[in-house]
């Protein structure tokens, strides 16, 4: 990864908030790693947030049994373990594919990831952009207009009020 790479496996930082794909290369990594639970501060309502990965059926689907028979097919333990196997590591969403998702990672305690595991999917919620309609558009909205904050061209203050403007049409284009 080398000196211009991940600032974690840079050695720039000693910790890095990520999600279970960053451990997929955790054989490759030069030191000892270890995973802890993203720290919980006064307020309860502030919580970790998962990144899940809905399965469905959309409402005007032409084949809408087979696509649930597919869907259960996906969730499987045998079919959960060979993506566990296949993605260096994604969470299964079966529960017995589970315990083969602990001991994925060279390395680390399995003992440690069912912690951290369980704890975000104890108290955890889902990723907001699951839950807003025309989530990427507004989030494509943003990047775009706050690339010029990024690179220093202009304060906040300044890009703000554009991106409210364009913000408003964006909602009113596409909840018409």
């Amino acid at each position: 990864m080398g000196q211009f790479g991940d600032p974690f496996l840079s050695g720039k930082i000693g910790m890095s908030v990520v999600g279970s794909w960053s451990l997929a290369a955790s054989s490759e990594f030069n030191f000892k790693v270890g995973v802890a639970a993203v720290p919980q501060g006064p307020n309860e309502k502030i919580r970790s947030v998962l990144y899940v990965d809905p399965l469905f059926v959309l409402k005007d689907s032409k084949h809408p049994k087979e696509a649930y028979q597919w869907i259960k097919y996906l969730i499987t333990t045998d079919v959960q373990e060979k993506s566990i196997e296949l993605s260096g590591g994604n969470p299964p969403v079966n529960q017995k594919a589970a315990e083969k998702y602990y001991g994925n990672f060279e390395g680390i305690d399995p003992k440690l990831i069912k912690q951290v595991y369980e704890g975000a999917y104890k108290n955890g919620f889902e990723s907001y952009n699951h839950m807003i309609s025309n989530y990427s558009q507004i989030n494509e909205l943003f990047i775009n207009e706050l690339a010029s904050v990024e690179n220093g061209d202009k304060k906040v203050e300044e890009a703000l009020p554009g991106i409210q403007d364009k913000l408003t049409k964006l909602l009113e284009r596409v909840n018409k």
